[in-house]
């Protein structure tokens, strides 16, 4: 539909005006496509990031937290040191809910939450979280009783997530 005050100019007039309209068309799909392909890149630049700083945090982490829980589980250790080696256990743990940030924002950029299922004991799960509690509230006890299959795939890491907040 041609504009009523266009329809009234010169030939050459509205034919000039409907070339400049194809231009502008031509230019807006351009610049969609440009701004189209500059949002991806963004998104991806993000999923980069996301990727460098869940390294960056979980490598120091580990470094830290497993030589702690190998002192636990050797069962060498005498009071302090002991509960010392729990808490720092404890709080890698806990810094590792860093870890939870990450994966709501990568949810938001990838669609979806990754999920890491390996074959493992529901019950050890179970008492990693129980010791890690004990250990931040000795104060406490904490009876656990792990009886039946408990053998499955699971996401360990995500179960011990959910309980220990």
């Amino acid at each position: 539909m041609i504009c009523p005050w266009v329809a009234s100019a010169r030939t050459h007039d509205v034919v000039d005006f409907e070339h400049l309209t194809r231009f502008h068309e031509s230019v807006d799909q351009a610049l969609a496509g440009r701004v189209e392909r500059f949002n991806r890149e963004v998104e991806e630049a993000k999923a980069a990031s996301l990727a460098i700083l869940e390294h960056d945090l979980r490598t120091p982490l580990g470094a830290i937290g497993t030589p702690a829980s190998l002192m636990l589980e050797m069962g060498e250790l005498e009071e302090p040191h002991r509960t010392l080696a729990g808490r720092i256990v404890g709080s890698v743990r806990r810094a590792h809910a860093v870890g939870d940030l990450l994966d709501f924002t990568r949810s938001r950029l990838e669609g979806g939450i990754p999920v890491a299922r390996v074959e493992t004991s529901f019950g050890r799960v179970v008492r990693d979280v129980v010791d890690e509690l004990g250990a931040a509230h000795p104060e406490r006890r904490i009876r656990v009783d792990t009886r039946g299959a408990q053998r499955g795939w699971w996401d360990a890491g995500r179960l011990g997530k959910a309980w220990a907040t």
